[in-house]
């Protein structure tokens, strides 16, 4: 996904072609973010 995100910065392509893309990495980040906070009591 992030080799997509990053190929589509170089090319001349509309924002919507990566929206699917973006949405998911969001979502995994947040996920991410969820887990170590539990993990470490953050």
């Amino acid at each position: 996904m992030l080799v997509a995100i990053e190929s589509w910065t170089k090319s001349s392509k509309k924002k919507s072609t990566i929206k699917e893309h973006m949405d998911f990495v969001v979502v995994k980040i947040e996920m991410v973010l969820k887990e170590l906070k539990e993990n470490y009591s953050l």
